[in-house]
């Protein structure tokens, strides 16, 4: 935890918690926690509800044999098979531990797995996007092996009950100002919904939008920003929102602009089927900034 703190990591998973899934394994679990028994008492990062404690040094086993900690080697784990993060796992499957300290005051909901040594304890938990397991997958053979293949290959994240949350991105197309909609991509063919774009995102907001996705429709066609001053209006007026922009983005400097406005990601089309390499140069120069989008039509790509 101090060589965290020291270099600033802390805040970093901090940050990449909120936004994107993040797995923790054995410490790494530990870390997420609010407080830790270990070295006399230390503060965690605090990110998931619950604390860590060491293993009883007076364990034992059913025929009253002491057992040894840390508890290491192959261990049955428990877990609902319905559970999509264990689905074509054998129920009771075996991992690999390394640990004298586990969690404990985890809530109920929150936990995916358990395995005994001797008393039952939380090996896998889900917490929002985080997922966090005591064993060690990447030493656990077929099983371990499936279950990383299941969190690399899943991109929408999983609940402790086994369903799936989706994130719904509700799109702002903008034209002179005003909120329309295409009719199949035709600029002479609109309908508006509303000439206040902000009172729009303000009403996605109140509906429990986290995320909009917004286009400049005449920067498309004119190939340069034209409601760049409705996009910064919004950014401000939501400064929490995350925001993804597209239309018109054809070089450094508007990326740029958008991004010191509060916008947290640029689309880019026509530039990218057009130029290739500047997707690469501007990945490059705004790294963790930039989507692809790539509208087609009549097998046709195109902003």
């Amino acid at each position: 935890m101090a060589a965290i703190h020291a270099t600033g990591l802390d805040e970093t998973i901090k940050q990449i918690a909120q936004e994107k899934p993040l797995l923790g394994i054995c410490i790494g679990m530990q870390a997420l926690f609010q407080h830790s028994e270990e070295n006399g008492g230390i503060d965690c990062l605090g990110i998931i509800p619950g604390n860590v404690i060491k293993f009883s040094s007076h364990l034992r086993d059913e025929q009253n044999n002491q057992l040894k900690i840390p508890h290491m080697g192959w261990n049955e784990v428990f877990f609902d098979s319905k559970n999509p993060l264990f689905k074509n796992i054998d129920e009771n499957e075996r991992f690999y531990f390394v640990h004298s300290y586990h969690a404990s005051e985890v809530e109920k909901k929150y936990v995916c797995a358990t395995s005994n040594y001797p008393e039952k304890f939380p090996c896998a938990i889900k917490w929002k996007n985080i997922v966090a397991v005591q064993f060690h997958p990447e030493k656990s053979q077929r099983a371990g092996l499936q279950l990383l293949k299941k969190l690399k290959l899943g991109r929408a994240v999983l609940t402790p009950s086994g369903t799936i949350n989706m994130i719904l991105i509700p799109a702002i197309d903008l034209k002179e100002g005003k909120c329309v909609r295409l009719r199949q991509g035709r600029m002479d063919d609109e309908t508006i919904f509303s000439d206040n774009p902000v009172e729009v995102a303000t009403r996605w907001v109140n509906e429990g939008a986290q995320r909009l996705h917004l286009v400049d429709l005449d920067g498309a066609f004119a190939g340069k920003p034209v409601n760049a001053r409705v996009i910064h209006d919004i950014a401000q007026a939501h400064p929490n929102l995350t925001l993804q922009v597209g239309g018109g983005i054809r070089d450094e400097d508007t990326i740029q602009a958008y991004l010191n406005a509060g916008v947290q990601y640029v689309i880019i089309g026509t530039k990218a089927v057009n130029t290739p390499h500047f997707v690469g140069d501007v990945c490059a120069e705004f790294p963790g900034h930039i989507i692809v989008g790539l509208d087609a039509k009549r097998r046709q790509s195109g902003d």
